[in-house]
């Protein structure tokens, strides 16, 4: 019996220690949501003057030509989502913004932004305005994106978006 009690406070030990020593990538709560209301706000209004370099609005989002939403995915597998917002489309789902946290970063992050699609294997596509696509991963441990040089062609996704909510 007390060998017992020694292997549960072992491992009940061991399981605190690793698991205080594990990084947390987590937003802020509210976080997701302060992002959706600034969207939501700006959709509805018009209004962009919260704009800042953390929250960015592209000149197509501004003239209401389409409808967006947006997507909460874990491109990387560490746990932490991203925040995508997007227009509604019956095809592959393109990108505008594509936002981050985590907790070693001072403050919200939106690296990307553009037409960006998300390939299988959350493989990033973005086209530049000449019609050339460069293929990246997100990688969360250096909070960067790789360029992925093995890949020349990729299907972008549809992805279902949940919709802004512009009810005044």
């Amino acid at each position: 019996m007390r060998k017992v009690r020694v292997l549960l406070t072992v491992a009940l030990a061991s399981t605190i220690l690793f698991t205080g020593c594990m990084k947390l990538h987590k937003a802020p709560d509210g976080w997701y949501e302060d992002v959706i209301a600034f969207y939501e706000e700006g959709f509805k209004t018009g209004d962009w003057s919260d704009e800042s370099s953390t929250l960015v609005v592209s000149s197509e989002q501004k003239t209401e030509l389409y409808r967006y939403g947006y997507l909460v995915i874990d491109l990387d597998g560490d746990g932490s989502d991203e925040f995508l917002v997007g227009r509604l489309s019956g095809g592959p789902t393109v990108f505008t913004n594509l936002y981050i946290w985590h907790n070693d970063l001072e403050e919200p992050i939106c690296p990307l932004s553009g037409t960006i699609y998300l390939c299988n294997n959350n493989v990033i596509r973005m086209d530049d305005f000449d019609g050339n696509s460069d293929y990246y991963e997100f990688n969360s441990e250096s909070n960067s994106f790789s360029i992925r040089s093995d890949i020349t062609m990729a299907s972008p996704l549809h992805y279902d978006l949940t919709l802004f909510d512009l009810a005044r």
